[in-house]
């Protein structure tokens, strides 16, 4: 559970934008789903319908085709533009503060660190360590 809390300090300044794309993702997921709603509306209610004319039937049916063609070309796309937009921008910066964090603890230590460690070693640790976290970044 510590990681969780060492990760939660990266995390914590970008809660709005994290919030915000959440947001944006479960319209982007929402709109496929609307398609077999308006399958449902357009045989139950439209076609099945036998109070409606068949040119009341048509008008109707090129309505509703019109907002699913508006709804999955002219929306969807830019819904999920933003959603990868803002899910990479929130992932970059929380790697870059961990990386300031990093650099800036590596200043911090003495020469006696580096003068018993091995760069190899040293080295092996972090990018390991690193690609542990961004890959792990990645899947939140």
């Amino acid at each position: 559970m510590s990681n969780w809390k060492a990760y939660y300090q990266f995390v914590k300044p970008y809660t709005k934008w994290i919030v915000l794309t959440l947001l944006i993702g479960m319209i982007k997921f929402g709109i496929p789903l609307t398609l077999p709603m308006i399958l449902k509306y357009v045989v139950d209610d439209l076609l099945m319908n036998p109070k409606l004319t068949v040119a009341e039937q048509v008008s109707k049916l090129f309505v509703i085709l019109g907002g699913a063609l508006v709804l999955f070309i002219i929306v969807r796309g830019p819904v999920e533009y933003y959603r990868q937009y803002f899910s990479q921008l929130i992932t970059s910066r929380i790697l870059f503060d961990m990386r300031n964090k990093l650099y800036s603890h590596l200043q911090r230590l003495s020469l006696r660190y580096y003068q018993n460690t091995k760069t190899g070693e040293a080295s092996h640790v972090l990018l390991t360590t690193w690609n542990k976290r961004r890959i792990s970044l990645k899947w939140v």
